[in-house]
């Protein structure tokens, strides 16, 4: 069975401005700038057949949201993985709604756990402490869609990411959108 999630795409030279912004010294094996993401709501194992009624709740979501921003707030170790943590009350506000459609629709089990936005950069080789960590000195980055992707293995313990269906904040069409934008990550990617 397929393992789909839906998250939203980093640009690519947001993803690149992150990575710069961090010391290369730190024990962390990178991941490259154009895996990065951030995680809207993690789906797990579905019947393919329940693909086109994601696609169809996520399109009815989107095109009533508006484009907003992230502002990042900490990088932190969480899960033997670096993070970007972020704030945005519009993206978890989209991440409450999401998931209480798709568990009304019983296309996904409820997530107990809080949401917190946030980019995996890394996976640190040895402990990191606080004191190593830079507050992140970077601007918000604008989101204006989100997307629904399969999740793979990948090489060296890295998922491959397939973009299934994207979705455009505003888009009154109630069909998903076929992907357009470059200056987005790839639709295939490898990613934590």
């Amino acid at each position: 069975m397929p393992r789909v999630f839906f998250s939203f795409p980093v640009p690519k030279p947001y993803a690149a401005e992150v990575h710069r912004s961090l010391p290369r010294q730190l024990p962390v094996v990178w991941y490259p700038p154009q895996n990065l993401h951030v995680t809207l709501w993690f789906v797990g194992e579905v019947a393919e057949a329940a693909i086109p009624q994601l696609a169809k709740t996520a399109s009815a979501l989107a095109a009533d949201s508006s484009p907003f921003s992230f502002t990042p707030q900490a990088f932190h170790v969480v899960d033997r993985r670096l993070r970007l943590v972020f704030e945005s009350a519009a993206a978890a506000a989209l991440h409450e709604a999401l998931g209480r459609a798709l568990v009304a629709a019983q296309l996904s089990a409820p997530d107990p756990r809080p949401y917190h936005p946030h980019i995996t950069l890394g996976r640190p080789r040895s402990q990191i402490g606080a004191e190593a960590m830079p507050q992140p000195n970077l601007a918000p980055f604008a989101v204006s869609e989100f997307g629904l992707y399969l999740s793979e293995p990948g090489e060296h313990h890295l998922g491959s990411y397939t973009l299934l269906h994207h979705f455009p904040f505003g888009n009154k069409t109630g069909f998903p959108q076929e992907r357009k934008s470059d200056d987005l990550s790839p639709a295939r990617t490898h990613s934590p």
